[in-house]
């Protein structure tokens, strides 16, 4: 199951949430004000390797 970081747009609580598809974020609420109006940080990829 994936971890989505989000971002709350009206109190900018930091939270993070496992989902089984990112469609099901459109229900998700703020665990501090309830808001449902949240930002998807975009997940960092980190390339191993040398060159």
């Amino acid at each position: 199951m994936p971890f989505y970081t989000c971002v709350c747009i009206d109190c900018g609580r930091v939270f993070t949430v496992a989902l089984n598809r990112e469609s099901e974020l459109e229900g998700t609420q703020c665990p501090s004000c309830g808001s449902r109006r949240i930002n998807v940080v975009p997940p960092e990829f980190v390339s191993a390797g040398g060159g």
